[in-house]
């Protein structure tokens, strides 16, 4: 369908964006924009002309919030007939999810109509959200995931094209150069205090013992009760698919202390608190859901972002947790590298050096700076 360009002379001697691409035609869904150039009104018009459909059906008005529900429900029958697996279902789920929450026009992208999302939209407006907190990599995951979904919205008939196609992943730089930026202890403390008494346990736990997510997620009595309370056995975690297997590698079976009665964060306490108020559990998961069942990973992210929110700081992943008590152990063992990738549960004393070896190093920078400039002075 082509789309006619009308300009405006009498914008144009105010030095306004005079051509204007007019789809007022088309109802409710119409309107007129304006451009300064007739080629970025002709690029407008033709994009506009893809997705116009003479046929379209009710899909047609569809919103992503909409298009999210009809694509889940899809993937649940893909998996049903067994052309997923499931960890391939939880995925797609997860990354659709991912995606039409993403902050959009003073909104979210769920409120959007599927067909007026431009790639321009997308590069420019929607990955300053999606890379927050997110590696090159995950971002790339999500968008192959993303196209997918696109392509089921266009044999819905909500669109005509695939904005997404081409678009490159951008993740997180973190410190810059896309290094780690050591957590600072205060903005630690303030977003534990703004959660709820429960989620401020989990994470509580998370930052002074450095379990990942999946083996928090997995964590069960026994594992306490074993030693105490004073240590922890890790031998199991949560895997992407949903289910309880091994540990992220071999070296990650391991054994955690939990700060003592004296220490500041008393956890030994807290956690023999809990377990009282439990009715002393011998067996079954530490931190279950409200049916007993694992608690899904949307909802630790869901209560740390929902913390950094009401305590005005910017948003932090659970998994930062675990990097603050990576940054405590530097500061008490130093360079004492294969204690600490042993505490962590890394592979290799490589693994830990590469992810938080700059620390060190800058910080002996700033103290030869500042060594130099009182000398000098």
């Amino acid at each position: 369908m082509n789309i006619e360009i009308k300009k405006y002379k009498s914008r144009a001697k105010e030095g306004r964006a005079s051509f204007c691409v007019d789809t007022r035609f088309l109802g409710d869904a119409g309107s007129q924009k304006f451009f300064k150039t007739k080629s970025e009104a002709l690029a407008y018009a033709d994009s506009l002309s893809q997705e116009i459909s003479p046929n379209a059906g009710e899909s047609w008005d569809w919103s992503f919030k909409q298009l999210c529900d009809s694509y889940i429900l899809h993937i649940d029958s893909e998996f049903e007939d067994g052309e997923i697996k499931r960890s391939n279902m939880i995925e797609k789920k997860r990354h659709a999810k991912c995606f039409v929450g993403l902050k959009f026009n003073n909104g979210l992208l769920s409120d959007t109509k599927v067909r007026d999302l431009t790639p321009g939209q997308i590069k420019l407006d929607l990955m300053k959200d999606l890379k927050q907190g997110r590696t090159t990599k995950t971002v790339r995951n999500i968008l192959g995931n993303v196209r997918v979904m696109m392509d089921y919205a266009i044999d819905k008939g909500c669109r005509n094209s695939n904005p997404s196609l081409g678009i490159k992943a951008k993740g997180s730089k973190g410190d810059g150069k896309g290094l780690v930026a050591m957590p600072n202890p205060e903005t630690i403390d303030l977003i534990i205090s703004h959660m709820t008494p429960a989620w401020a346990l989990r994470a509580e736990l998370a930052a002074t013992t450095g379990l990942r997510q999946g083996e928090q997620r997995a964590l069960e009595w026994p594992e306490l009760l074993k030693y105490d309370f004073k240590k922890i056995q890790i031998d199991k975690a949560v895997e992407h698919r949903g289910d309880v297997g091994d540990t992220k590698t071999k070296a990650g079976v391991r054994k955690v202390s939990v700060p003592d009665d004296n220490s500041k964060s008393q956890m030994q306490i807290k956690m023999k608190e809990y377990w009282l108020a439990q009715g002393r559990p011998m067996t079954g998961l530490v931190f279950p859901s409200r049916t007993g069942c694992l608690l899904s990973d949307s909802r630790f992210l869901a209560a740390i972002h929902k913390a950094c929110d009401s305590a005005g700081v910017q948003r932090i992943r659970w998994h930062d947790l675990r990097h603050y008590y990576a940054s405590v152990l530097l500061k008490t063992f130093k360079n004492d590298w294969w204690t600490i990738t042993n505490l962590m549960g890394h592979k290799s004393i490589k693994t830990t050096t590469e992810i938080y070896g700059h620390w060190l190093d800058d910080e002996e920078h700033d103290a030869e700076v500042s060594n130099a400039i009182s000398g000098a002075f």
